[in-house]
């Protein structure tokens, strides 16, 4: 008696766990109820996308009160996502679809933004949605820069290689190199490696100058169907030989009308052989001081009134113990200090 009795008491509370139920579900949604949102899914997971490409997930927002949801705005936290929204107005019991969209337009690696559904829910009036992608790279370069360091112009030629890997590399039917780096003798060529490709640069030793060496090249993979992608690889080295300027740039900074570098080295004669056209209104000559030693003076010349900052080199030719040598030395000028009025 006494456990049927245990029994007939656990039943009733079920039952009446259960009126309690339908009647919250009921009394959430009759008429005149407030609204009341709910997402689902929670939150949108768009997994991974490639670098560059766009990728879009859906949610419902649901009604679960008694009147009319109202979505007022919708509050992204990065300009690369977008919301598009069925309907802003929802009835009781029913949904309405929004679409978010994420553009990997920079950066790899994890990412993590929201959005926030701005409604008239008395209880929550904003309601956050995580958004979260993994931003894979489409194509991978290592190493990103082409750095020779200090480089004797006895041990060229002399070549390091790049491996480009990712999507785009495998999705590559071929690839073109154009070189940019100034006073340099380079080549860049390209060979395939299964799914990846191998750019190889050489600095040569035909028409080496001595000194810095600042320049690019542009990578441009070709994808089929006219879509191409471009990668830029920076390229630096010092070259050194048996001359050497002291100092080895030039900085014309306001008010100074001359800068002087010092050639170092066995030089029986030296000339300046041009001044590049960034700062060609400068006058660049080159002076045996003391009877020894030759020295480039570099002034201003009436015309050269620069009103923006001037990058360039003037290029020297010496006679040394071992025949003839060409160096660059690299040269900025400032413009005058109320050049910006």
């Amino acid at each position: 008696m006494r456990r049927r009795a245990l029994r007939s008491c656990l039943y009733l509370t079920v039952a009446l766990f259960g009126v309690l139920c339908g009647m919250w579900r009921v009394g959430s949604q009759r008429p005149g109820a407030p609204p009341e949102m709910a997402l689902d899914p929670p939150a949108i997971d768009l997994n991974e996308l490639e670098s560059g490409e766009k990728k879009s997930g859906e949610v419902r927002i649901w009604n679960k009160g008694g009147s009319d949801l109202i979505i007022e705005r919708i509050q992204l936290s990065c300009g690369c996502a977008e919301a598009d929204l069925a309907s802003n107005t929802i009835k009781p019991g029913s949904f309405s679809i929004c679409s978010i969209s994420l553009h990997a337009v920079s950066g790899s690696g994890p990412k993590r933004e929201s959005a926030i559904l701005v409604s008239n829910d008395p209880l929550r009036p904003q309601v956050r949605l995580p958004i979260s992608a993994f931003i894979g790279l489409s194509a991978v370069v290592n190493p990103t820069v082409v750095d020779f360091g200090r480089v004797s112009i006895s041990d060229l030629p002399m070549s390091l290689s790049v491996a480009i890997s990712g999507k785009d590399a495998r999705e590559a039917q071929q690839i073109s190199t154009r070189v940019e780096v100034p006073y340099c003798d380079l080549e860049a060529r390209s060979d395939r490696e299964q799914e990846a490709w191998r750019v190889t640069v050489c600095v040569l030793r035909g028409n080496v100058i001595i000194g810095p060496v600042n320049g690019a090249v542009d990578v441009e993979l070709d994808l089929g169907k006219n879509k191409k992608k471009r990668i830029r690889l920076s390229v630096r080295a010092e070259i050194v030989g048996e001359v050497s300027a002291s100092p080895p740039s030039l900085l014309v900074k306001p008010g100074e009308e001359q800068v002087v570098t010092h050639l170092f080295g066995e030089i029986s004669d030296a000339r300046v052989v041009s001044v590049s056209n960034g700062i060609s209104p400068l006058v660049a000559t080159v002076v045996k001081r003391n009877g020894e030693q030759f020295q480039i003076e570099l002034q201003r010349s009436p015309q050269n009134r620069n009103e923006v900052v001037a990058t360039g080199y003037v290029e020297i030719e010496c006679v040394g113990a071992n025949g003839l040598h060409r160096m660059a030395v690299p040269v900025t000028v400032l413009p005058p200090v109320n050049s910006s009025r």
